[in-house]
């Protein structure tokens, strides 16, 4: 069931200031409880990490990243070499936004990699295979928001002093999107950033955030007859999600959990179960609403019926399948992990930042999880690009007699530079195991496991180059 907000009015007909006048004045209204008792919700431990880890709702592809580590959010969590590819030095992943495969952006904090200060954040875009810096002026300036809107990529960017603007990032015909209202002395823009969420509603744009007039909760409906449509007063604002006609806000009001629902005409309050200030946001394929406060995750199903669980930990994100499947990122004293609500088929352990930046700068490439979908083992370069040997002795005497290597391939990889000699093992452990036997045997010094597919030029039986490769 869901209730109006305390007062809503209808659009004002009168405008000031060259603005519409919103939709209803101060209103108020106090968070709707639902009093059908919740069902339980098991959730269950999927992935951990030392670093933080959050969930990212992109359409297409839903991601999880922690530490310099991403991986794709599905039955089962999948660490595609290609989502490591293309983000050079220190680059962390905190935001990911827009849609694969023609739209992905992916937003990371670099640091120096001498001293560790912070560099400021850069946008990448997804390009048919990997991540690539974004045009410019996303790429020094990352987008605060991503949609895509009638053919056309839309992103909202921070325009310094203080502004906002919209500017079509990719379009395959001429489209015109609508301009924000004008500036003033007092508020160069109609929102205070960066607390600015643009969503599609019905194939209006649609901004939500804090009013830098009146500092109060806003929407602005930017369709045929812009206009602003009031919020509750005293709404916090913690997540934006669109699906179709609707609108979704998750925030708080005062010590409470609020829900509100936009359809386009106007704003109502959803009752919910008994819940702190919102902090996460998803909308499943199927119609179903997922929502968190810090310590709990609350799923509401196309009936209304409403289930709860707890998190263990700190919620920081939530991204839904449906109302049965669900991711949710969490943070605690010991790092970040990932939850969800069917059982996983292994928890996957993400190596820790630091020991990624390593990888990355001595290879150019992530370092693996057991759920890599391409372990590789880069043992060591045996010359220019181009030249490949036909007989490694040191590789046949180091993996002979070895049980536990079995179902490993030796090849050659030409990287456009050097010709590497490496493996593609079937486990992680096989690969550590790999590195431990070879690096003893031929000093190899700071090898690790990652997660590429390789470039091949030769493969290697018992050391000796294949036949079918000369």
């Amino acid at each position: 069931m869901r209730w109006p907000l305390a007062l809503l009015l209808a659009v004002a007909g009168c405008r000031s200031s060259g603005r519409a006048a919103p939709t209803g004045g101060a209103a108020s209204a106090a968070p709707v409880a639902s009093h059908t008792p919740p069902t339980a919700l098991t959730l269950h431990r999927w992935l951990t990490s030392k670093d933080p880890v959050s969930v990212h709702d992109v359409t297409g592809r839903p991601l999880v990243t922690a530490g310099a580590t991403v991986l794709a959010l599905g039955p089962r969590l999948s660490q595609d070499p290609a989502l490591g590819e293309g983000l050079e030095g220190n680059a962390e992943p905190v935001r990911a936004m827009g849609e694969f495969p023609d739209a992905a952006f992916l937003v990371v904090s670099l640091t120096h990699r001498a001293t560790g200060a912070p560099l400021g954040e850069r946008a990448y875009r997804w390009y048919a295979k990997r991540w690539a810096p974004a045009p410019s002026p996303l790429h020094d300036t990352p987008p605060l928001a991503i949609v895509e809107h009638r053919g056309a990529t839309v992103a909202l960017l921070s325009a310094p002093p203080a502004g906002l603007k919209l500017e079509v990032v990719r379009a395959t015909d001429a489209v015109e999107i609508p301009t924000l209202p004008a500036a003033t002395e007092a508020c160069p823009s109609p929102f205070v950033p960066p607390r600015v969420w643009l969503v599609e509603q019905g194939g209006a744009l649609v901004i939500v955030g804090v009013s830098c007039e009146r500092r109060a909760p806003i929407l602005l409906h930017l369709g045929a007859a812009p206009r602003e449509v009031a919020l509750p007063t005293g709404l916090t604002i913690s997540a934006v999600r669109a699906r179709g006609g609707e609108v979704f806000i998750a925030g708080g009001i005062g010590a409470r959990g609020a829900l509100v629902r936009y359809d386009g005409a106007s704003a109502t309050l959803v009752e919910t179960p008994a819940l702190a200030p919102l902090v996460a946001l998803s909308l499943g394929a199927d119609g179903s609403t997922w929502v968190a406060d810090r310590a709990t995750v609350a799923a509401r199903d196309v009936t209304g019926a409403w289930s709860l669980g707890a998190s263990n930990g700190a919620v920081t994100g939530v991204v839904a399948a449906d109302a049965a499947h669900a991711w949710i990122s969490v943070a605690g004293p010991e790092g970040g992990a990932l939850l969800g609500t069917a059982a996983a088929a292994e928890v996957v352990t993400v190596p820790d930042k630091r020991a990624s930046f390593a990888a990355r700068a001595q290879h150019g490439k992530a370092l693996a999880t057991s759920a890599c979908t391409s372990l590789w083992v880069p043992l060591v370069a045996v010359g220019k690009a181009g030249w490949v040997p036909d007989d490694l002795p040191w590789l046949r005497e180091s993996v002979a007699n070895k049980p536990g290597l079995a179902g490993t391939r030796y090849i050659a990889e030409d990287d456009g530079r050097e010709t590497w000699v490496g493996a593609l093992v079937p486990t992680l452990a096989a690969g550590e195991a790999l590195v431990a036997d070879v690096g003893a045997r031929i000093g190899l010094d700071g090898q690790r496991v990652t997660c590429h597919t390789p470039r091949e030029v030769a493969s290697f039986t018992e050391g000796r180059r294949d036949k079918r490769h000369k």
